[in-house]
Order: structure tokens, then sequence, then C-alpha cells
């Protein structure tokens, strides 16, 4: 490790986003991306960092590792738990009712998948947990 400290990134698996890269963000800017089940290192110098993840729209908060020589820091990828979640049900049922509705042609089942949709909230945002540090 030439005296660096090395972040190792876990992503857990989880019913959000499974096909879908979450990128990760070193200081700000993309360092790489990683996928279900994942696990990718970033070697960097001692200092500390603010590390977050993004998947579209939707990010972490930001955290703080204080990376030290010759020492790893483990970071699991996981979700927040939806406290929404007889809504996330009915927002589900409900576009599933939008797009019979489109089928067939029925307007009112359409806006009232619409309007699930919108109330029902979205699904977790990415989630870090430092394990080591």
């Amino acid at each position: 490790m030439n005296n660096n400290g090395q972040i190792k990134i876990i992503r857990t698996k989880n019913q959000y986003y499974r096909l879908r890269k979450i990128a990760i963000l070193i200081n700000g800017k993309k360092a790489g991306s990683i996928r279900e089940g994942e696990t990718v290192s970033y070697n960097l110098a001692p200092r500390i960092y603010e590390i977050s993840a993004k998947i579209d729209w939707i990010k972490s908060k930001i955290i703080e590792i204080d990376i030290k020589e010759n020492r790893i820091v483990q970071i699991h990828i996981g979700y927040e738990n939806m406290r929404k979640w007889p809504l996330y049900a009915l927002r589900t049922i409900m576009v599933s009712t939008c797009i019979v509705g489109l089928i067939v042609g029925n307007g009112i089942l359409i806006g009232m998948g619409i309007v699930a949709y919108i109330v029902g909230g979205k699904s977790g945002k990415p989630l870090l947990n430092v394990v080591d540090s």
C-alpha cells in the first residue's frame, strides 16, 4: 500500500436498485461505482476524506474518514429503512393499476396510479456505515 491507507467499500445485497450501479464520491468527485454484492477498494494518501454515494439524484449523507498510514477502513453501503412502507406498497399497487388503466383505456385508473405514485414516496436512499476506522 506504499504507506497509504485504504478504503474498502462493500455493497450489501438489497431489494433497491439491484441492477444499478451506485457512484462512489470521494471529496465530491466520482471515484468509481459499485454493483450489488461487490467490493471495491481505493488506496488513499493519509488525510481526512469526505465519502458519499449517489444513484441518480439520490445522495447519501457525507461521512468524514480519517485515513491513516497502512490502515484499512471498511464502509458498507446499504439503504435507509423505509419509514413509509405502507405508502410504498400502495404506490406499487397503484402504479400497476395505472398500467392496467393504460392498457384498457380507463382514465380513472390512470389518475389513481399517478396520485399513488406521488403520495407513495421514494424507496430508501444509500446509507454509508463505517465498520472499521
